[in-house]
């Protein structure tokens, strides 16, 4: 007996064997009889389904009309169809696209969001048949609905696992049939958010309140209007750059997703609901330069911010910024416009104004925090920080995310060691990035580190180069790969070239891209091997740094110049110290370093441009001649010299650095004793007397240098700095023609699996 198919989203119609039945096609009321029996299965009596489908004929003639039709469909689909004198039914179910779509609700999900739901008998008229229309459109409602659930469990798994993107193409689904799901445009606005396109995100929002009030004459819910004011309010950490795989003269923007961070993401959000309780977590992810620490916190906090969350986030920048407490100091000035900051203590807040003198900007009232007389005030200085993230975290939790632990020095590491201790029952959770092969073993991040350990509130997550497993995946989800045998020998040759570590495939990439390589597909936006390209293979430099020097040498002339003024400036620079180096006209600067943003070698950061990653920086200044790099020193410090406002302490390090390297041995002293001036106000009695120690290294010590060492001295004493660390290098091999089995660019078929030989 043939086997039947009946097809309802879309013309419906019912085949056999795979090949259309005519008969039954060519009466629309047979197919409708057919449909209801298979969605309504169960027996029907025979005066319900002519009054269903001749309901405006008589009785006696919509009783003819019924048994014709059985007749026909008996004949068409054998004994599947049961009948007696009263009822008719379907005994044995047919293959329906329809059930297969109710079917796959409950047991595949993803599956069944790939059903055209919305085409249900699309186009299908039944003359003179009211009672069939009004089932038509109750059944069309609640298989729509079933869909659009479906649709929505898709997207907030595809939020689950970090596919920010993913999840937004599927609330975009959700409301091209339902604009305005208030569920959908919530996950659409906070995928947007989560994969870095803020401005995109707001678009969304605003898109939706328009909607709502256009059609409804009404507003979003309060989950909605939650989510819009934390991201309306967070200006800072996310670009309002979209992530796009246009390709222009650069590299695609490479966004790869969290591919092999599962248990960490699990990790971190079973320390968070702890933290929420009132029980302080830390939490240390630790792993090698380059395995993804800093992107899977950047992902956390914004994943937390979803959450109603204040983040404060501090980052790391080695012995060179001259800012005392840096980190912290920056990750607390977010606190400065957070909710709850107001519940403070004043007395508290006049010794936290020691780390953010802008707080007397919002406090005009605020006191001056009183000069040091020992060195037993400093604690002051801690309990004053610690009441602030206590304020904060009486209004809502709080996240503190700090960058590169393993740069800090002594005085900050002993903050966060009492930081740690004095919000242990407050909602706040501490998240650093550690890198441990980056310090040596007595340093005050190592000791800190140690001490943290212990406790039992501190989680250390260990994180891991990619497997190769997952480094396929990360390759075919960046790539839009489709085809399920391309792709494999290519990524097991990333893998094997890198070891896995997440940026150095990222920069592998980019330079096969910079070489034409790779190149996408502008339809598809797949990732093809340019057919053009000569057959002998793609010979890799021998390190990553190699591979990061070859991509920086196809920079235009500005652009290089622009991107070794940032690397050597180190801590950071605005557009108007670069130009004023350069002598490139300040908004062609800007519009030169968001050019540097785009191709992935410079993140601007509140104002200022800094290297992408500190590689990128490294590779720069190592490529330079000790000539030029004085003379970069030189104009820096001149430069911030001439800018800098009269009250310069908070700049005078970085810039009595520029100057001792620049050999302005003068302003190097004149700006580090302002330097140490400023540590001493701060409590930062260790960094005073470094500074101290470089002003009299410019040459004969002065009588103030003297003065301010014994007062120092007298105040706290001298204490040891860590030594610094070189990095690590990893090798990279050879990558020949045969390693890219991807579709060639002139290669339009998908549906076969070959070799790609570029020959």
């Amino acid at each position: 007996m043939p086997q039947p198919s009946l097809t309802l989203f879309g013309i419906p119609s019912l085949s056999l064997d795979g090949k259309p039945s005519p008969e039954v096609s060519s009466h629309r009321k047979d197919l409708a009889l057919l449909a209801y029996l298979t969605l309504e299965p169960g027996r029907h009596t025979r005066d319900e389904l002519a009054t269903l489908l001749w309901g405006d004929s008589s009785d006696d003639k919509a009783r003819a009309s019924l048994r014709q039709a059985v007749s026909r469909l008996r004949a068409t689909i054998g004994e599947r169809l049961g009948t007696d004198r009263t009822t008719v039914s379907l005994i044995d179910p047919i293959a329906c696209d329809a059930v297969a779509f109710l079917a796959a609700v409950d047991d595949d999900v993803r599956g069944a969001s790939e059903y055209q739901v919305s085409r249900f008998l699309s186009g299908f008229i039944i003359k003179r048949a009211p009672a069939f229309d009004e089932w038509v459109a109750g059944k069309r409602q609640q298989l729509l609905r079933r869909h659009q659930e479906v649709m929505l469990t898709v997207a907030r798994d595809a939020m689950s696992r970090w596919r920010w993107q993913e999840a937004a193409r599927s609330a975009d689904r959700i409301l091209d049939l339902d604009p305005l799901s208030d569920d959908a445009a919530r996950i659409a606005a906070e995928a947007w958010y989560m994969a870095g396109d803020r401005g995109e995100a707001l678009e969304r929002c605003a898109r939706h309140e328009a909607a709502l009030a256009d059609e409804l004459h009404a507003e979003p819910g309060a989950a909605f209007n939650a989510l819009k004011a934390q991201i309306a309010t967070e200006t800072d950490l996310i670009p309002d750059r979209p992530i796009s795989n246009e390709w222009r003269v650069r590299p695609p923007t490479l966004a790869p997703p969290l591919v092999g961070r599962e248990s960490a993401w699990q990790c971190l959000t079973d320390r968070w609901y702890r933290s929420e309780g009132n029980v302080g977590q830390i939490v240390v992810l630790e792993g090698p330069v380059g395995v993804g620490k800093t992107r899977l916190a950047d992902e956390f906090s914004r994943w937390a911010r979803t959450k109603g969350a204040t983040v404060l986030f501090g980052r790391g920048n080695g012995m060179d910024g001259g800012i005392p407490y840096g980190p912290i100091a920056e990750a607390m000035q977010d606190a400065i416009t957070a909710p709850g900051l107001v519940g403070t203590p004043p007395e508290w807040l006049t010794e936290a104004g020691r780390l953010l003198p802008d707080l007397r900007q919002r406090f005009v009232d605020l006191p001056a925090p009183a000069d040091p007389h020992d060195g037993a005030e400093q604690w002051r200085l801690f309990e004053g920080v610690g009441q602030v993230g206590l304020a904060l975290a009486a209004e809502r939790p709080v996240m503190v995310v700090l960058d590169s632990l393993e740069q800090y020095d002594g005085e900050t590491c002993a903050l966060l060691h009492f930081l740690g201790r004095r919000w242990a029952e407050s909602p706040i959770m501490i998240v650093a990035t550690y890198a441990p092969a980056e310090v040596e073993r007595g340093s005050a991040a190592a000791r800190l580190y140690r001490a943290w350990r212990t406790g039992p509130e501190t989680t250390v997550i260990p994180l891991s180069p990619l497997t190769e497993a997952e480094v396929r995946e990360l390759i075919r989800d960046m790539g839009h790969i489709e085809h399920p045998q391309r792709g494999t020998r290519f990524s097991r040759r990333l893998f094997e070239v890198t070891e896995g570590n997440p940026h150095y495939i990222l920069e592998v990439l980019k330079a096969l891209f910079d070489q034409g390589a790779l190149v996408l597909d502008p339809t598809t936006g797949e990732w093809v091997v340019h057919q053009e390209v000569e057959p002998g293979g793609f010979e890799m430099p021998g390190t990553i740094r190699e591979t990061i020097a070859q991509r920086l040498q196809r920079l235009p002339d500005q652009l290089r110049v622009l991107l070794t003024t940032v690397a050597v400036g180190r801590v950071g620079c605005t557009p108007e110290l670069v130009a004023d180096v350069t002598g490139i006209p300040r908004l062609r600067t800007a519009t030169l370093c968001d050019e540097l943003v785009g191709r992935q070698l410079l993140v601007e950061v509140e104002g200022e441009y800094r290297p992408a990653h500190p590689l990128i920086a490294e590779v720069v200044r190592r490529d330079l001649s000790t000539s030029r790099l004085t003379e970069l020193y030189r104009a820096l410090a001149l430069a911030m010299d001439r800018l800098l406002p009269p009250e310069r302490s908070i700049l005078a390090g970085r810039l009595a650095r520029h100057a001792e390297r620049g050999g302005l041995h003068d302003l190097a002293r004149r700006h580090a004793v302002i330097a140490a001036a400023a540590a001493v106000r701060h409590l930062a009695f260790d960094e005073a007397l470094r500074w101290l120690d470089m002003a009299a290294a410019q040459g004969e010590a002065t009588e103030e240098i003297d003065r301010l060492t014994a007062e120092v001295l007298r105040l706290v004493g001298l204490a040891e700095m860590p030594a610094s660390v070189t990095r690590r290098d990893s090798l990279i091999q050879r990558l020949d023609h045969g390693d890219f089995d991807l579709r060639e660019s002139g290669d339009e078929s998908a549906s076969e699996a070959s070799d790609v030989h570029l020959d």
